[in-house]
């Protein structure tokens, strides 16, 4: 199990990545070893973003962030792009 400040210290290195039009539209669930990303489609809706295409670039930049912060911390991660489970999360970071 990974302790909880490294998980929040992944998380934070996710939250400076750039984002669109500084919306930053993305959510993080933390569920056991994993880390769920969602799409805040309140924060998405800008001009330009058709059909979230943007945010989900931005999300791309998050998820870089996590997965280079976990190696410093020696994990392992996984990316399950558009996972099949329940809030129908953008990705699941698996460690």
């Amino acid at each position: 199990m990974i302790e909880r400040d490294v998980l929040e210290k992944l998380i934070e290195a996710g939250g400076r990545a750039p984002s669109i039009d500084n919306c930053q539209p993305w959510l993080f669930r933390v569920s056991g070893d994993s880390i769920h990303m969602l799409l805040d489609e309140a924060r998405a809706e800008f001009l330009g973003d058709y059909d979230h295409t943007g945010s989900y670039v931005t999300v791309g930049a998050v998820i870089e962030n996590i997965v280079a912060a976990a190696q410093y911390f020696g994990l392992n991660p996984s990316v399950t792009p558009f996972p099949a489970e329940k809030d129908s999360p953008v990705a699941k970071i698996s460690f």
